[in-house]
């Protein structure tokens, strides 16, 4: 039987956290021990580290790891927003996150540090995930595409061979992308989008089918 990873915490305490700690504990491959938060909670709360939940401020979060509390903790990065999970990786430190392979995934594949490829999704032979991105349940990363560092995928996305997605973007749900089309780093592309050729701009939210610069301000 395979053992799970113990102590892991996941960085961050909004849904995408949520279903990282049920996915694991319904699969009993990583045994999460709770949410690690470093933003300020909202309401003004005081910080604090329990077994379910973890909201720790900046201030704090310096001093549990320079008193060591931390050390015996791995961490999964559990936050959507391209910017949020940069600002985990580096506060939190990023030799501190595990690799989360929790899919299924070619043996020709490269997955990189830090990336979560969560239960149901699947990567295809030649493909590329980058540092810290995540692949949601139920997504398809076809052959010899590429995602890029901090990018977040969400359910139900097909990325087609060859595509290559940049830095930081953010996908809603049941996004499709093209085979060998290139999508510029920052962009975020709402749910359903059809993406069939490439993206150019950065940092620019598209949607629609075809996939169209959003207007609206």
């Amino acid at each position: 039987m395979y053992n799970p990873v113990t102590n892991v915490v996941i960085a961050g305490g909004g849904s995408l956290s949520r279903v990282l700690f049920d996915s694991f504990d319904f699969n009993d491959i990583y045994n999460a021990k709770g949410f690690l938060d470093i933003i300020d909670h909202p309401y003004g709360a005081t910080p604090h580290w329990i077994p379910q939940t973890y909201n720790i401020n900046d201030n704090t979060l310096d001093n549990y790891i320079k008193n060591g509390l931390l050390k015996h903790f791995s961490a999964v990065l559990g936050v959507f927003n391209p910017k949020y999970r940069k600002e985990f990786v580096k506060k939190i430190g990023s030799e501190r996150f595990i690799l989360v392979l929790d899919g299924n995934i070619a043996a020709g594949s490269c997955i990189n540090h830090g990336a979560v490829i969560m239960h149901g999704a699947y990567v295809m032979h030649n493909a590329t995930i980058g540092k810290f991105a995540h692949i949601h349940t139920g997504s398809i990363i076809g052959h010899d595409a590429e995602i890029c560092d901090y990018t977040a995928v969400g359910p139900g996305c097909v990325i087609g061979g060859g595509a290559v997605i940049g830095e930081g973007c953010a996908f809603g749900m049941n996004v499709s992308v093209l085979p060998k089309v290139k999508v510029a780093a920052g962009v975020t592309l709402g749910a359903g989008a059809v993406v069939t050729k490439d993206i150019t701009e950065e940092n620019i939210t598209v949607v629609g089918c075809p996939a169209k610069k959003n207007e609206i301000k």
